[in-house]
């Protein structure tokens, strides 16, 4: 396994610009089912509903999967109500994603005019992603000439500003106000924290911020939109390769993603013949305590499990948990 902690750190704040109604994004079963995190905010409609009154009020196929209220973190059930200032992470296919976000009012079109600032490794491998899928209006604020000299010549798509990213007259000079995402990837956390904020005060819908030392908890109380660390993207992921070569014979960890600091995981196991409980109604099989079955992808196809579903060989499994680190789809069960 090789890991480069930037590239990958690009990747997922890619995955936001791409969909900027999710405060963060991640996907299983190569972009089949996706886990979207969004705060719900007074005004919306999901406040003081029922988990089990959502797919008959909103006629989506989505499933809320954890919840985060304040300090407390939970998996919930279909009697679970949710609250203004929960913090939700839902499974969907991206098009009732899609269709689910626009009924709540919060759906965003994608990100078109961003704005970098820090031409490091992770600014680089950002803007030449966004470049390469085009439909981007790319700008890079690096104060370091020779390195804006590299850049200019490696990205030829994308404008490089030599100058001070964090001065607010050269913000307004090249344009902050009429961006739709503003990405702050400078070496120093303080910095990347303050001028994402100072975007939001100017009305950007959607503000990314590069940390390596501040806590998500932090960035929580002060209202901090979405933040990335490329330490710990690089450090889930080589965890879940080694959960899953300890147990390469059996139907192990494909994906792993840890959320909420750390409390909640968010895994896809993929069903080999070595799983013992196929066939079986999930009715009849026992879940440990605060783990739920999100999703089963049947060839392409997304089924969200109910008791008379039941797991196949061949199937991608999405199980999110509080309770333990599984290694194995065989040990979810009692």
């Amino acid at each position: 396994m090789t890991v480069n902690p930037e590239y990958a750190a690009a990747g997922e704040i890619a995955k936001v610009l791409h969909f900027p109604s999710a405060i963060n994004m991640e996907s299983f079963a190569k972009g089949a089912v996706d886990l979207a995190e969004i705060k719900l905010k007074q005004d919306n409609p999901l406040c003081d509903t029922a988990l089990s009154e959502i797919q008959k009020r909103f006629n989506v196929n989505v499933l809320v999967c954890a919840v985060q209220r304040n300090s407390d973190v939970f998996i919930p059930n279909g009697d679970s109500v949710l609250k203004a200032g929960d913090r939700l992470y839902i499974t969907a296919s991206r098009k009732e994603l899609i269709k689910f976000m626009k009924k709540l009012g919060i759906y965003r079109h994608k990100t078109k005019n961003i704005m970098i600032i820090g031409g490091g490794k992770v600014g680089y491998y950002l803007a030449k992603q966004l470049s390469e899928n085009g439909g981007y209006n790319v700008k890079i604020i690096e104060n370091d000439l020779s390195r804006c000299e590299f850049l200019s010549e490696a990205l030829p798509d994308v404008r490089i500003i030599n100058g001070d990213g964090t001065d607010r007259d050269t913000l307004f000079e090249q344009g902050i106000e009429s961006l739709d995402a503003f990405v702050a990837l400078t070496t120093i956390d303080e910095e990347n924290i303050i001028s994402s904020m100072y975007a939001s005060s100017l009305g950007i819908t959607k503000t990314v911020a590069k940390i390596n030392r501040v806590s998500s908890k932090v960035l929580q109380s002060i209202g901090m939109d979405s933040a990335f660390s490329s330490k710990n993207i690089a450090a889930d992921r080589i965890v879940g390769y080694i959960r899953a070569i300890g147990n390469s014979g059996e139907s192990s960890v494909q994906t792993l993603y840890k959320l909420v600091g750390g409390k909640v995981e968010a895994l896809e196991f993929f069903i080999t013949s070595d799983f013992g409980k196929t066939g079986i109604p999930l009715k009849d099989l026992k879940t440990h305590k605060n783990t739920l079955i999100a999703s089963i992808i049947r060839n392409g196809r997304v089924i969200f499990p109910r008791g008379d579903d039941t797991i196949q060989t061949g199937d991608s499994v999405i199980i999110v948990s509080k309770s333990k680190q599984f290694r194995s789809i065989n040990e979810i069960f009692k």
